[in-house]
């Protein structure tokens, strides 16, 4: 699927028409997104990356089989990390997704990960103001 340029289209079209049959539709302000409202399911698509959500993991795992027959599936339970994103249900009522294990490996990369850790970058409501001179070699760091 990633040699050529119009493989993801031609997946992307294929999914779709499989959904669509299905009974899924899209969502108007993404096509990435997929909803089957009877159900409640709400599938989010990227590339080959798919995680489908709803109030009944067994109605969704039917619905899945029913729509991408022609499609080889993996279901890999609850989503741990999606795109990048890691994701945590928190006292089974809310969603907390962050990106935890990526700031930390890039403080790692740049040799700062013993810097002292703030909440926020600045203080709220700091105007900040221009340079009005140089930096010297010793004032530059790799950021």
């Amino acid at each position: 699927m990633y040699g050529l340029k119009q493989s993801p289209r031609l997946w992307y079209k294929f999914l779709k028409a499989c959904l669509l049959k299905a009974g899924f539709i899209v969502f108007l302000y993404d096509e990435g997104c997929f909803i089957y409202p009877k159900y409640s399911i709400i599938l989010l698509c990227h590339i080959d990356d798919i995680i489908a959500v709803g109030p009944n993991p067994t109605i969704i795992n039917k619905m899945l089989l029913e729509a991408c027959k022609d499609i080889k599936l993996q279901a890999l339970g609850e989503p741990i990390m999606f795109l990048g994103l890691e994701m945590e249900l928190v006292q089974g009522k809310s969603l907390k997704i962050h990106q935890t294990k990526y700031t930390i490996s890039l403080l790692a990369r740049f040799n700062k990960e013993s810097s002292y850790k703030y909440s926020t970058p600045c203080e709220p409501g700091v105007k900040l103001q221009k340079a009005t001179t140089e930096a010297i070699a010793s004032e530059i760091q790799l950021y």
